[in-house]
């Protein structure tokens, strides 16, 4: 890849020469789309078009230089466990055995790894401004922040590191400055108790353990049945899938649409109580917001591993801090990488602190003189 190469940027084109690998779930035209499946990419041809959020970059003049690895359909895999059909692309950073870690596995890797390389639709991008640029141009809607309460959850703390805990603590100062808020330190298991939205005493972590649970098997089960049928009718015999798939189809197939109507209707319950007494987004739809560590305190290696899937203790709503946003279908965004006006807001707090905008490529994400050392 010559990085020498200049493309000049139109008011049409803003994007002009901006390289991008694409996640391969998204369909690109021309190419096959695998989504890491042996079977999936032996059946389909070629796409016919491009997924829509991929033609709105290619109109605004990105360029895909390629696809990248990920969890096989986008599902929750180990390296070393689950990623049977491919290798688990490798992380660039520290010694080079960390666990990359979630279904976009290839696409943090490659922004980590080439300098070159300025986003994965996903979106992964390295640097703030453009995480913002690109959210502005695909989701053009016209939206002010008007933030009165700032919220630090403690139903993830306090974590294990020390060091960790003192990096968030010092996140969260500087945007309760930035913004000149004080915090609101929430424990959402305790709200929760204390409102009882089901009125049945239900604690947080069982009303929403069986909404994940059911939503992601259901829909593994739903979403692959023509593609099975398919592969089955074309080649007289099953489609091979790793065993995160196989158990999530297995777990699927037992789920009737009756329950599935009983955990959408509980996830409306949680929706409600996130609204309603979290967010109060009676004074607007940036009326709060709420900070929280995302990740694993500690380094996770590649060569870990873990139970089988039918062995696993099940959904903990605590280890997956990541999911209530999309439960309560809030907008998130997680720092360093949506809304984007939540993106434009994180960009001028990092700017009024002083803290670095992008990350660089390699065996660390910043220079050590690129962090501020005082205790805040």
């Amino acid at each position: 890849m010559d990085i020498r190469l200049h493309f000049q940027k139109t008011p049409r084109k803003p994007f002009n020469g901006m390289r991008i690998a694409i996640k391969d779930i998204f369909d690109v035209k021309g190419v096959k789309t695998s989504g890491q499946s042996r079977s999936y990419n032996q059946l389909y041809g070629p796409a016919t078009s491009s997924a829509p959020p991929i033609q709105r970059l290619l109109d605004l003049g990105a360029i895909v230089v390629g696809k990248v690895k990920c969890t096989q359909f986008a599902s929750s895999e180990q390296p070393t466990a689950d990623w049977i059909e491919t290798l688990c692309p490798w992380h660039p950073r520290g010694d080079g055995f960390l666990n990359p870690r979630g279904s976009s596995t290839g696409s943090g890797v490659a922004v980590a790894g080439y300098s070159w390389l300025l986003d994965t639709v996903g979106f992964i991008t390295r640097n703030a401004e453009l995480f913002h640029d690109i959210n502005t141009q695909l989701y053009p809607i016209p939206t002010n922040i008007s933030t009165i309460r700032l919220m630090y959850l403690e139903d993830y703390l306090p974590y294990d590191n020390p060091d960790a805990q003192e990096i968030m603590d010092r996140f969260v100062t500087h945007m309760s400055e930035f913004l000149g808020l004080s915090v609101e330190r929430i424990n959402l298991a305790r709200l929760w108790d204390d409102h009882d939205p089901t009125g049945k005493g239900i604690s947080l972590k069982d009303h929403v353990t069986p909404i994940m649970n059911t939503l992601i098997w259901a829909g593994y089960d739903r979403n692959y049945a023509r593609f099975r049928q398919e592969y089955r009718k074309t080649f007289n015999a099953d489609a091979y899938v790793n065993p995160v798939i196989r158990f999530a189809w297995e777990r699927g197939a037992t789920i009737t649409e009756e329950t599935i109507k009983e955990v959408e209707d509980a996830r409306a319950i949680y929706k409600k109580w996130m609204e309603d007494v979290v967010f109060q987004q009676k004074d607007g739809p940036f009326g709060a917001i709420a900070m929280y560590p995302v990740g694993d305190p500690e380094p996770v290696y590649r060569d870990n591993y873990r139970l089988s899937p039918e062995k696993l203790t099940g959904y903990n709503w605590r280890d997956k801090e990541d999911h209530q946003a999309c439960l309560a279908e809030l907008p998130a965004i997680v720092v360093p990488d949506t809304d984007h006006c939540l993106t434009k807001l994180v960009q001028d707090m990092l700017k009024s602190t002083g803290l670095p905008l992008s990350v660089q490529a390699g065996k660390t994400p910043f220079e050590v003189a690129e962090i501020p050392s005082q205790k805040l």
